[in-house]
């Protein structure tokens, strides 16, 4: 999940991650603005979305960051329908309370492009109420998807990915993806580079529950875009800029985005981005509680979901 928070009394033993490309200050002082005291009792500090300016800016950064071989952009957004994931979500046969999406970055040489496996995983523990930025552990469960560069879905090719320390990643991506911090100078990615993100279902359901108004479910679709996050002051990351993701709900061919600063409890994604990944590294086999949430039920409450 990314996270703008601060917290003095953090040492390097126990970070927390990650901050994200606009740094604390400017999110901070649009949540110190915000006239929702309870939208701020529970979230602390910390902030789970991205408003459209915020989310165009963190997608341009990326593509000033992160260039193919050939030198051109290579990872266009990908939209995929509703419908379709809940059905390869329901065939998981995971808790959907305890669901998390498992994000790696792929790279089909083929078209030059970027694209997503995804595997459904299940988050260890998460019945208790979880204290301030509670990790859970993440149980492979070995069922993936791909979400192809056109939106579509595939069964997933498994003897293509590699394994680094019980994290799975796509070595094609690695081969093919360069990055530069500066924009300037690009170089191939290192082994350790960023190449997953885990990401919780529940907050995908909400996001479809504000966005979706009583609509038709089958015109509702999520797209995934590549951004940047700022590790800052991070050495666990590798780069300073690792390769996140955003995502936002379209509506029959319409982005659910919009630049309005108010919060409202209960329809937390309405016309905005998540940006609430926990990143990997340097959590590859984790999914860490949103610093600032003290209560699951709690937080279901506040994005709007059934509690559990």
């Amino acid at each position: 999940m990314l996270m703008i928070f601060k917290n003095d009394s953090l040492d390097e033993q126990n970070p927390i991650y990650p901050l994200n490309s606009f740094g604390s200050d400017k999110l901070l002082a649009d949540l110190e603005a915000s006239e929702n005291a309870d939208l701020k009792k529970v979230l602390g500090d910390g902030t789970l979305i991205l408003t459209k300016q915020e989310f165009t800016d963190c997608e341009d950064d990326f593509k000033t960051k992160y260039k193919n071989l050939d030198g051109d952009d290579f990872a266009k957004p990908i939209t995929v329908k509703w419908g379709s994931l809940v059905v390869k979500v329901e065939e998981s046969g995971i808790n959907i309370n305890k669901l998390v999406l498992y994000c790696m970055h792929r790279y089909d040489i083929a078209l030059k492009s970027w694209f997503l496996t995804i595997e459904f995983c299940e988050l260890v523990g998460f019945t208790s109420i979880p204290n301030v930025a509670t990790e859970y552990p993440v149980a492979h469960k070995g069922k993936f998807i791909d979400i192809c560069a056109d939106g579509k879905l595939r069964e997933t090719d498994v003897t293509l990915l590699a394994s680094e320390i019980g994290n799975l990643y796509g070595p094609e991506y690695m081969e093919n993806v360069t990055y530069s911090p500066l924009g300037t100078i690009f170089e191939p990615l290192k082994k350790g580079n960023i190449r997953a993100t885990v990401v919780p279902w529940f907050e995908l359901r909400a996001m479809y529950a504000h966005n979706i108004a009583g609509g038709d479910s089958q015109k509702f679709e999520l797209c995934f875009t590549s951004i940047t996050s700022d590790f800052l002051g991070s050495e666990m990351s590798f780069v300073q800029y690792p390769h996140s993701i955003a995502i936002h709900s379209i509506y029959d061919n319409v982005p659910k985005l919009d630049d309005n600063d108010i919060i409202i409890t209960g329809a937390y994604f309405k016309n905005k981005a998540g940006d609430y990944q926990t990143l990997c590294p340097p959590r590859c086999q984790s999914y860490v509680w949103p610093n600032g949430l003290h209560g699951m039920n709690e937080y279901f409450q506040l994005i709007g979901i059934p509690a559990i």
